[in-house]
């Protein structure tokens, strides 16, 4: 069993090929929201991370995001 996340991200997020699908995406304005399935291998075995991140523009270009 695996422990908290970033144990996971230390054994193998962090390396090697993932595949990103966007899932749903929301447009409102300067802002959006999107959730992910992040799909890859931890281990030998398969793994999916759904991720739910926020993108947020502001007025002087800079760019926030939340995940």
């Amino acid at each position: 069993m695996y422990g908290p996340l970033s144990d996971i991200w230390d054994r193998g997020f962090s390396r090697g090929a993932w595949t990103l699908t966007i899932d749903f995406l929301i447009i409102c304005g300067n802002e959006l929201a999107i959730v992910v399935s992040n799909e890859g291998e931890v281990e030998g075995a398969t793994v999916v991370v759904r991720s739910i991140e926020t993108y947020r523009f502001a007025d002087d270009g800079s760019l926030h995001i939340r995940t």
